[in-house]
């Protein structure tokens, strides 16, 4: 084939060869080709074509026509590759790089350009699938600053894939992120390192333009293995891009890229970063011990008012039957000297009666005593000896209102006495209930002033685990503990 042409001798020989006026065509088509073939190289498609349709009509052999035609047809291609070739790499130097993977995706592969657009570079790690690492390195990236890697993490979604040691693995992550990033126009490092003891682990650098070699480890949640929980545990949704740290002989350690005050490049940032972590966690440890004490006292406390409520209740019942039987005796009593004092009542009507006959005899003597002293009408002697008789009934009924005055003390003296009998019976009981109510009345107060100090220890553990949660957000939320010492890092860009 004419492609393996390699010098001017070899085409004057096969001239000569042919010999006469075709031979000489000949050498004038194969000189035209080698033009075309230099013109190619330095990307000239257009002339290359014209030379190359300038020497077909010279070659008599049907191998080297199609060989011809296969170029033309090639070089055809070429022209518009170039084109969307050249106008992405505009596109690309405006920092339009969406628009520029418009223009590189329209170059049919294999194509002279598709290596100058992107490359691949197969990694000696293996996935869980037996496939080794395979990167794309878009040959136009650029390193970015800090902030734009930040902002194109924060919009990958790698880290979104769960941790699966069977199917997606920390090379998985690793590749995709490298990936991604380079079909973004942001040029990345696929990054395997060693430790001591336990598995590799694999995760990307970036060489920011303001911030030097950053590592950055995205892999998700779900790596149980190598990872430790972290300290905040209530449900809150962490950025699981990472700034990861490591030097050959440190531990390796990472932090979430949430956190606000981050420098990803001092390993003795991230120091300082465990430490106040480990200080919060020691609060918090503290803090917990303090809350089971607290969650003990409140039970011991609930037990106490347990244990009042039931005396209480007894208490409570002890004052009812106290209460019924107080009032049974009242009334026992009552329908007891009911009788008597309903006989004394009446006693009392008749001497009413009886008082109010002498009160008219009074009256009727009277008014005839006064008509012997206006008229001289009557016996004297008669009503000398009447009134007499009226003196001795006045103090007979004066008499019997004292004997019925004495009659109705000594009854309610009688019942006052047997109702002061039937409460000295209930009196132990009725000073065991007052006892029983002053204890009532102090538990009472003791569990008052409990529950006080109690709701103010609460309100200080509150305060402090609030404060503890605000140092814990400052300190970006998410936490993973420092892994294994680092022996070794290979870095593939």
């Amino acid at each position: 084939m004419w492609r393996k042409i390699k010098t001017p001798f070899l085409l004057v020989l096969l001239a000569l060869i042919i010999g006469g006026k075709t031979g000489f065509q000949h050498l004038q088509a194969f000189n035209l080709i080698l033009q075309a073939k230099e013109l190619q190289t330095n990307e000239d498609f257009v002339k290359a074509n014209q030379l190359l349709k300038e020497a077909r009509p010279k070659i008599l052999i049907n191998i080297l026509i199609d060989n011809i035609d296969r170029q033309l047809e090639k070089n055809e291609q070429l022209i518009a590759d170039k084109q969307n070739y050249y106008e992405g790499i505009e596109k690309a130097e405006k920092g339009e790089w969406q628009e520029a993977l418009t223009f590189w995706e329209k170059i049919a592969g294999p194509s002279f350009y598709s290596p100058k657009i992107k490359t691949k570079v197969e990694v000696p790690h293996e996935k869980p699938s037996g496939e080794t690492v395979q990167l794309v390195n878009y040959v136009h990236s650029k390193d970015p600053s800090w902030d734009q890697l930040v902002a194109f993490l924060k919009n990958d979604k790698t880290d979104d894939n769960l941790y699966d040691k069977n199917s997606f693995v920390c090379t998985n992550f690793s590749q995709m992120l490298h990936n991604n990033a380079e079909k973004a126009g942001i040029k990345a490092a696929y990054v395997g390192i060693n430790f001591v003891k336990g598995p590799a682990h694999a995760l990307n650098a970036f060489n920011t333009s303001d911030k030097g070699l950053v590592y950055i480890d995205v892999t998700g949640k779900g790596d149980s293995y190598i990872r430790e929980d972290f300290l905040n545990i209530n449900g809150t949704n962490c950025e699981w891009d990472k700034v990861a740290y490591l030097n050959e002989g440190e531990k390796y350690g990472s932090i979430s890229i949430d956190y606000l005050s981050l420098d990803p490049t001092s390993y003795q940032f991230y120091e300082n970063y465990v430490q106040q972590w480990k200080d919060v966690g020691d609060k918090l440890d503290e803090i917990d011990i303090k809350i089971e004490e607290y969650n003990y006292k409140v039970e011991e406390h609930k037990k106490k008012i347990e244990t009042y409520e039931k005396e209480r209740e007894v208490y409570d019942e002890l004052v009812k039957t106290y209460n019924e039987a107080f009032e049974t005796n009242q009334k026992r009593i009552n329908e007891k000297y009911q009788e008597k004092k309903d006989s004394l009542d009446k006693e009392f009507d008749d001497w009413e009666k009886a008082k109010g006959d002498y009160e008219n005899k009074i009256k009727d003597y009277n008014n005839r005593v006064e008509k012997y002293k206006d008229d001289g009408v009557g016996d004297s002697e008669a009503l000398a000896e009447e009134n007499e008789e009226l003196k001795e009934e006045r103090d007979r009924l004066n008499q019997e209102l004292d004997d019925l005055r004495n009659k109705a003390d000594t009854l309610e003296q009688e019942m006052k006495n047997e109702i002061d009998q039937e409460n000295e019976k209930l009196k132990s009981q009725k000073d065991e209930l007052s006892g029983q109510s002053s204890s009532l009345e102090k538990q009472r107060e003791e569990l008052n002033n409990e529950a006080s100090i109690l709701d103010n220890l609460v309100a200080q553990l509150n305060n402090k685990t609030k404060d503890l949660k605000n140092q814990e957000e400052k300190l970006g939320t998410c936490y993973w503990d420092p892994l294994g010492e680092v022996v070794n890092i290979e870095i593939y860009w």
